[in-house]
């Protein structure tokens, strides 16, 4: 394929991606998971990641409670789609995650990880 066919492919990719998520359909190059709960609040931040297994720190604990659940979620558009797995025994724990993008494949070297914890108060509400 010549190289203004590809750049044509590249671009028309683009713009059918861009177009699904405007009417509400899930991006072919997204994955992702949640584990546990909802809590009373939640705390989002981003992480730029690679392929492999990722540990995410647990920033509910440092404003006095505990994770009760963990959305994330990562995106590689227009490239290849980053599949989240289960660590072996560690399926159930916060904080760790599987992420299978071959690091060969354009931007997977660099992808951003979109976490939402989930956070429930650990202190006794104050009474007054």
């Amino acid at each position: 394929m010549s190289p203004l066919a590809c750049s044509l492919l590249a671009l028309t990719t683009l713009f059918a991606v861009s177009d699904a998520e405007k009417v509400g359909v899930p991006n072919p190059f997204c994955d992702g998971r949640m584990k546990g709960t909802e809590g009373d609040s939640v705390i989002n931040f981003e992480m730029t990641v690679s392929g492999g297994v990722v540990t995410i720190p647990d920033k509910c604990s440092r404003v006095g409670k505990e994770l009760v659940g963990e959305n994330v979620n990562t995106c590689n558009t227009s490239n290849s789609k980053p599949l989240f797995r289960s660590i072996l025994g560690l399926e159930n724990n916060f904080g760790i995650i599987g992420i299978d993008c071959p690091t060969n494949t354009i931007g997977c070297m660099a992808l951003k990880l979109k976490v939402m914890q989930h956070c429930k108060s650990i202190l006794p509400p104050v009474r007054g």
